[in-house]
Order: structure tokens, then sequence, then C-alpha cells
């Protein structure tokens, strides 16, 4: 017996290499063509913009409108400490988590398609 799906995927490259695209192209087959061909179930996305821009949000608050320091990320958009690379893991671990525990048969419909994407450390 073969695999069915995968449960995870992830989708690495850097700003602009397409992965939006490839995420684009895998949303618009049927639930069975994505399944038989490319051993897919439905597809959640967990992307880690949204926690990072978070970030950055926080940081301008802090920075422009506080005054204060910035927790997460330089001026020039580097993280200020390299364990925030940790703590970006952890919160995507957490997301897959919190999904698996709050969308009824997960593991057996869905595959999470982690879109991971870095220009600089």
């Amino acid at each position: 017996m073969g695999i069915d799906k995968f449960d995870i995927i992830f989708l690495l490259g850097r700003p602009a290499a397409g992965k939006s695209e490839i995420i684009d192209f895998l949303l618009k087959l049927s639930d069975e063509e994505r399944r038989k061909n490319f051993f897919m179930g439905k597809i959640d996305e967990i992307d880690d913009f949204p926690m990072l821009w978070t970030w950055y949000e926080e940081d301008d608050i802090l920075a422009n409108k506080l005054h204060k320091p910035r927790l997460h990320i330089t001026e020039d958009g580097y993280f200020i400490n390299t364990y925030l690379w940790n703590l970006l893991i952890e919160r995507i671990n957490l997301e897959y988590e919190k999904h698996k525990r709050d969308i009824p048969n997960y593991l057996s419909e869905y595959t999470a398609l982690v879109e991971f994407s870095r220009g600089a450390e």
C-alpha cells in the first residue's frame, strides 16, 4: 500500500521565486486531481509572512510612536537576536498544532503547505 497523501509539505524559496504561483496552481486543481497527481489533500496554507509582518508592525509602533526599543527586527530588516528564528519555527509549529486540533478530519483530509521565505539572515 503506497502513500495516499502527504501530511505536510514545506515550500521554501527566496522572495519572488514563484511560491505563490505554485500555491495558486495547486488551489485551482480539484481535490481529486491534486490527490491523484501530487499526493496532496485539501490545501491548508501556513505562511510565516503574517507572523513576521506582525513583528514589523509591533516594532514600528514601539520605535516610532512609543519611542521604545524594537523587540524583533532592526531598522534594516534583520532579526535583533538569532533565537528569533527558533521562535518563528515554533510559531509555525503552533499554528499546525492548532489546525490539527480545530479542523475536523485534518490529518485525513488536508495537506499543510508551509510557505517559508527568506532573502537574508
